[in-house]
């Protein structure tokens, strides 16, 4: 996350937390902080998985992130195809 602007420092150390989701289950929680954070999130080693981050603060929802990962065959799959 990174954030610009007179209220940046303000925004980035609003109390919260960041939940963690692999194909829309929680997997994790943990309190966000305005430093780099950094989330292990264990994913199966096969198939292909949506991976959504979200930030709430204590004063309401602030950012979401979304990503979908492959892995074992599936990547396997792609990749051949792009060849």
């Amino acid at each position: 996350m990174h954030a610009e602007g007179a209220t940046a420092a303000a925004f980035t150390h609003q109390p919260g937390k960041l939940y963690a989701f692999v194909d829309s289950q929680l997997i994790m929680s943990q309190a966000a902080s305005g430093e780099r954070q950094t989330l292990r999130i264990p994913i199966a080693d096969t198939n292909e998985h949506v991976i959504a981050i979200n930030w709430s603060s204590d004063y309401g929802p602030v950012a979401v992130a979304v990503f979908k990962i492959q892995r074992g065959a599936a990547a396997q799959k792609n990749n051949g195809s792009n060849r």
